[in-house]
């Protein structure tokens, strides 16, 4: 067994280094034992330091755990370390997936059918087509309830004989397993659970601190529950904390008013948008009387805010009342879009001779070519 197996509390170890080969984005570094923990089980691996070298990663290949790092590692004996924070913070997302699961099982029956630990938030999929508000803030007393019981918890190691004849909770054993010269790692939260996981845990219940659910979503007939523990509802909060403030500053009122406010925004915002909608109408109305009335054959116009949507909604009005004529039309400044109208020319001949005047690129279906440009300035000698 290796250090990380043995004692998921050891944050540094003294070690022979076996291997270091140059690899995609870094050098791989086989040692002689380790502390950190390479992904797998739906835990993300750790994170630290090999000697003055970086760890970005930490993958088991073919049977050996490989650490990936930013640079080469000399010597044959070194120091490693573990970013313990990060490690700690990731024991009590999957110690406490542990207890939730175990929580929801025996509470309502849903059983977990996926698991994914995140970086900054993590879920559970649950078997059962629908979870209720009620049974979510359920299950969350539930979890809680469990963590200030201080339930230990410990790993065991066992033979497939002996598994096999426990009641132990398990989706699958690890790809690869050789069940002839392999044990099988079990933890146990005492009382509650216990279940196949070659994962890190907390040793106690009451370091969870406390669980968290945040929100539920309807997936494939099942239902995926996002959660936090511990250290994250902290740093969750600290996140609400500041974004409640500079709400405080935008709506110039309390947190209570905050909705209130937001939904008398959302109502005015809606009627303006409604108002500038119906002007922007009859803006366009205006403009597509105009060109059309027009005795020229190619008619050109320039629109100063970059905005594909009037051209469209422009020429579509333009070749209702002039679909035989053709219009250059363009928005924005020196940069911007462009929209060509030609019945009549072909549409390689645009390619070829107008959009390099434009600095342009397009495509669209004829009479139609549209698309961005650099040299809206030259918009009147395309239009020539």
């Amino acid at each position: 067994m290796l250090s990380y197996q043995k004692n998921a509390y050891t944050k540094e170890l003294q070690t022979d280094v076996i291997a270091c080969t140059k690899c995609k984005g870094g050098y791989a570094v086989e040692l002689l034992d380790t502390v950190f923990y390479p992904e797998g089980g739906g835990q993300p691996s750790d994170r630290g330091w090999i000697g003055d070298s970086v760890v970005f990663d930490v993958q088991k290949v073919n049977g050996q755990v490989i650490h990936k790092v930013n640079k080469p590692v000399n010597g044959l004996k070194i120091n490693t370390r573990i970013d313990w924070e990060r490690r700690f913070d990731l024991m009590q997302q999957h110690s406490g997936q542990h207890l939730l699961t175990a929580a929801a099982l025996s509470t309502f029956g849903f059983r977990t059918v996926g698991i994914h630990l995140g970086e900054t938030i993590s879920s559970i999929e649950l078997d059962t087509p629908e979870v209720t508000l009620e049974q979510k803030n359920a299950l969350e007393n539930t979890v809680n309830d469990m963590i200030r019981k201080a339930l230990p918890i410990v790993s065991h190691l066992v033979t497939p004989e002996e598994y096999h004849s426990m009641n132990a909770r398990s989706r699958r054993l690890p790809a690869g397993f050789d069940a002839q010269n392999e044990l099988i790692r079990l933890i146990e939260i005492k009382g509650l659970d216990i279940n196949t996981c070659g994962g890190t845990h907390v040793q106690n219940t009451c370091e969870l601190q406390m669980c968290k659910l945040l929100h539920f979503e309807k997936i494939r007939q099942r239902v995926r529950i996002y959660f936090l523990f511990g250290g994250r509802i902290t740093k969750h909060l600290d996140v609400m904390k500041q974004t409640e403030s500079q709400l405080n500053k935008i709506f110039g009122q309390r947190p209570a008013a905050h909705v209130e406010v937001a939904t008398k925004w959302s109502a005015e915002l809606k009627n303006q948008r409604n108002s500038l909608k119906k002007l922007r109408d009859k803006y366009i109305s205006l403009v597509a009387s105009q060109l059309a009335s027009s005795d020229q054959k190619v008619v050109l116009f320039h629109y100063e805010v970059e905005d594909m949507s009037f051209l469209t909604h422009l020429v579509n009005r333009l070749a209702l009342q002039s679909p035989d004529k053709m219009f250059v039309l363009g928005a924005g400044e020196r940069k911007g879009v462009f929209l060509i109208h030609a019945p009549s020319i072909a549409p390689n001949l645009i390619r070829t001779e107008v959009l390099p005047i434009l600095d342009g690129r397009g495509g669209g279906k004829p009479p139609r070519i549209q698309g961005k440009c650099s040299r809206l300035d030259r918009l009147a000698e395309a239009a020539s």
